[in-house]
């Protein structure tokens, strides 16, 4: 690899972690499309994605611990919805390794155009879906949840928050910022098993997802920074900008 492209890589990394701590995701959704835009194939671009989201999410977390912006009273009020997330994502791992190519992009486009109009929609009077708060926080519930966003959005090397967040500000009536904080210690249960079941089967590009990982702390940090400052209003208005940014470059890929 030349220092061109480990300098390139280097500020891919930077990027992705001021990307990911600031809109609580695990980088994937800015990282994939980048990583195919280099000519990257779509299942490298998403095992060196899973891997550089192990560090961003862990590290964001510890900061938005510090700041108070997450705290173990909201994890253990909806704990079984990490425990789907660790059990999806293995799952997923096997669905990676045997999914075609094009499909996985499609489900990529899908998954941002629902993420888009629930972000919209999101703290509005009328919601898309009504259940009761009592009925979503049942723990089988929070499971089952968690199981199916961390098996269909890692499988597009994607930590599972674009998903999570809506459900977080619809039903379990978290605001925005700490919807993404949660967003982005879901990542953790995602990326983690995942990782390691592909790491078995030899195909991370390890040198690629270590040099975007390493280098993504120093933007984590500056946007947990930010996001802490940001009026919420605005806030809402850069998640959604990046949505649609995202989607119009994976369509403009495929």
């Amino acid at each position: 690899m030349s220092y061109e492209l480990i300098l390139i890589f280097i500020v891919i990394g930077i990027f992705t972690g001021l990307i990911s701590s600031f809109f609580g995701i695990g980088g994937g959704l800015f990282l994939v499309p980048i990583l195919l835009y280099f000519d990257f194939d779509i299942k490298d671009a998403i095992f060196i994605s899973i891997f550089q989201m192990i560090f961003s999410s862990i590290y964001g977390s510890v900061l938005n611990f510090r700041n108070n912006s997450i705290s173990t009273v909201m994890i253990k009020k909806i704990y079984s919805i990490f425990i789907g997330a660790f059990a999806g994502a293995i799952f997923s791992a096997f669905i990676i390794l045997n999914t075609h190519n094009l499909i996985l992009k499609y489900i990529f486009i899908l998954i941002l155009i629902f993420s888009i109009f629930r972000i919209y929609l999101a703290n509005r009077s009328i919601q898309i879906i009504n259940i009761s708060h009592k009925i979503v926080m049942n723990k089988i519930i929070l499971f089952i949840v968690g199981f199916s966003i961390a098996m269909l959005s890692i499988t597009i090397g994607i930590g599972g928050s674009i998903l999570v967040i809506p459900f977080l500000i619809s039903f379990i009536q978290y605001d925005l910022k700490k919807a993404t904080s949660v967003g982005l210690f879901f990542v953790i249960f995602t990326s983690i098993p995942t990782f390691s079941l592909l790491f078995s089967s030899n195909y991370i590009l390890l040198k690629y997802g270590f040099i975007i990982g390493i280098s993504s702390l120093f933007g984590v940090f500056l946007g947990i920074k930010y996001k802490n400052i940001v009026d919420l209003k605005l806030y809402r208005k850069y998640i959604l900008y990046f949505y649609i940014a995202i989607f119009i470059l994976m369509i403009y890929k495929i």
